[in-house]
């Protein structure tokens, strides 16, 4: 008879969870460094790419969001046609508020990106809208 380790078991299910939880600003600020540098070298005016999404988490019950995330997609017609969103994820799970931050070609975007007050705009922008969701 074989008998397993409870506590490996529980060890290994508990890894496979691959989210990012957001406890404060310096959360912000960390997802905000992924997606320049995915940008950086994933956005292309001339080729097709996938949209590039870095999200984050709350484990906060007292925030009227339970997640947010940052995307850059690129136009379906226009290929040198990019857009920032950021989008809000209601604690329920079943809404999902989007607000476009900036639009343009590559080195708009990346400046956009490397922008001192981008990081004041993103704060500014989730405070708005987590009170969108705290009506909902």
């Amino acid at each position: 008879m074989i008998r397993f380790n409870q506590v490996s078991i529980l060890k290994r299910t508990t890894n496979k969870i691959n989210k990012k939880y957001m406890d404060n600003i310096q959360d912000l600020e960390s997802l905000l460094h992924k997606i320049k540098s995915r940008a950086e070298f994933e956005i292309s005016d001339t080729h097709y790419y996938r949209p590039i999404n870095e999200g984050l988490y709350s484990k906060n019950k007292k925030l009227p969001y339970k997640g947010a995330a940052l995307t850059i997609s690129q136009d379906e017609t226009n290929k040198a046609q990019h857009m920032i969103e950021i989008s809000l994820l209601h604690p329920a799970m079943a809404t999902e508020i989007k607000r476009p931050l900036a639009m343009g070609n590559r080195k708009e975007i990346l400046e956009y990106l490397n922008n001192n007050n981008t990081l004041n705009n993103i704060k500014k922008d989730i405070s708005e809208m987590s009170q969108k969701l705290s009506a909902l």
